[in-house]
């Protein structure tokens, strides 16, 4: 199982990660600086990793760490 995760990074980043890029570009366009963000079922947090790299936002994957839930 461990090769599969594994194989499965490697292929991600070097064939999707310009994809994970204009992704959160396009939904930075929609979240305002200091907005927390949920996402749901993030695989290996790609998205989240690119999201998160600006500093502006919070990136969650547990909506217990949203605020005013």
């Amino acid at each position: 199982m461990k090769a599969q995760a594994n194989y499965y990074d490697k292929i991600s980043r070097e064939n999707r990660i310009g994809e994970f890029k204009e992704q959160a570009k396009e939904v930075s366009k929609h979240i305002k600086e200091g907005d927390s963000v949920l996402e749901i079922a993030p695989g290996a947090g790609y998205l989240s990793i690119e999201l998160s790299k600006p500093g502006k936002y919070k990136i969650v994957t547990n909506p217990a760490h949203l605020p005013g839930l």
